[in-house]
């Protein structure tokens, strides 16, 4: 299966004719990141610390929304393609169910998108340390698609289908919540 205009095979391939046991250590890491658990810990984490600026937990918690929301919604839409994850041969890790979209992907952007969002729509302005947040949330979601690609559970258009739709979610999610808070009296 060669999805994404023919590049999806080209791109397994050439991950896993660059593969080496530090990367691969990194990407089981990475790709463990991108599930439901450890994103949530690290969006309570981010909400305690975000209590300083009390304004702030709306985005975490409009994080937290969206990465379940994402996740749900791809177990949803799984079925619905019955796409096959790439062949056992060039798989490092094991995956169960359909591959498209990419779970991993779509929690992880959506849980990003929602946190830049979200924060970015508060009344005052964000100190220089949001600004780092948010590079890392962008990078840690891209690391989270790149992984699941080199490890073989996942096609590149997998990945991206993913993204796209943690995004949208993402998004979306931070408009409710920003909306609501805009519209409270007082």
């Amino acid at each position: 299966m060669d999805g994404l205009w023919g590049v999806d095979g080209s791109v397994t391939r050439w991950m896993a004719g660059h593969r080496a046991p530090f990367p691969t250590h990194v990407a089981d890491v990475l790709m463990y990141a991108g599930s439901p658990v450890p994103l949530l810990v690290a969006l309570l984490v981010a909400a305690v610390l975000a209590a300083v600026r009390r304004e702030l937990v709306r985005a975490v918690v409009a994080g937290a929304v969206a990465a379940a929301a994402a996740d749900m919604g791809t177990e949803w839409l799984k079925p619905s393609f019955a796409r096959p994850r790439p062949d056992a041969h060039w798989a490092l890790v094991t995956a169960q169910g359909f591959s498209f979209p990419s779970a991993a992907a779509a929690t992880v952007f959506a849980g990003a998108v929602a946190v830049i969002c979200a924060s970015r729509r508060t009344r005052s302005p964000l100190p220089r340390a949001w600004v780092v947040v948010h590079a890392v949330l962008l990078g840690v979601a891209l690391l989270v698609g790149a992984a699941v690609i080199y490890l073989g559970v996942h096609w590149l258009s997998d990945v991206v289908a993913g993204a796209v739709e943690g995004a949208a979610i993402g998004y979306g999610v931070a408009r409710v919540v920003t909306l609501q808070r805009a519209h409270r009296p007082g």
